[in-house]
């Protein structure tokens, strides 16, 4: 893949399921930061996680070298990070923000489920994390993403807005393929690809 905006340090922003203790989102974050180290060789990679602890003590238990790794915060359990003193509890926006902004590409997944099913704001969740890149056409992918059911009108009209600005999508299964092109997303953009968890250092 060509980046629209060449830099001497590649930049990657990661947004998924990340810092949840579950093992196979866990696979699929190694697998992306291993891939990623092995196709760019300069590259620094800020991770959006649950929590911030948790995927660093996993890259380390997994002896994935920290350098060029950065964490922030996600809001997964509400707007104040934690583990930040008061005045710095709420940075992870505004740094998401910059990041975002500056960032080669913007990848959103893998592992990630697009649904409505159980809560109506989930869909607004993640992609207001890319807010940034969708309004100022900064590249931005979904990586091996799935799809679930989906309700709300509303969800759905932003869920065709966002991917049809992506510079590609890839899904996990050809049902979730299936579930984008009836949503109006242009099907030149969607692959269907093996999980990355398949992902093997040569």
């Amino acid at each position: 893949m060509v980046l629209k905006y060449p830099v001497k340090t590649h930049l990657f922003t990661l947004i998924g399921h990340f810092g949840e203790n579950n093992v196979g989102d866990d696979i699929l974050l190694l697998s992306l930061i291993n891939g990623l180290r092995d196709n760019f060789n300069d590259c620094k990679i800020y991770i959006v996680t649950a929590n911030t602890d948790n995927t660093r003590n996993l890259l380390l238990r997994e002896s994935v070298p920290l350098s060029s790794l950065d964490f922030i915060y996600s809001g997964r359990w509400g707007l104040i990070n934690r583990s930040k003193g008061v005045f710095s509890s709420f940075s992870w926006i505004f740094k998401t923000l910059y990041i975002t902004s500056k960032s080669s590409l913007v990848i959103i997944g893998p592992g990630s489920v697009i649904t409505d099913s159980t809560n109506p704001l989930f869909i607004l969740f993640y992609l207001v994390k890319i807010i940034i890149p969708f309004l100022f056409r900064h590249p931005y992918a979904f990586v091996g993403i799935g799809t679930g059911d989906m309700n709300n009108q509303f969800n759905k009209i932003l869920i065709k807005a966002f991917a049809n600005r992506a510079v590609l999508i890839s899904t996990r299964d050809e049902e979730s393929a299936r579930d984008l092109k009836e949503l109006g997303v242009i099907e030149s953009k969607i692959f269907t690809l093996a999980d990355l968890s398949f992902y093997s250092r040569n």
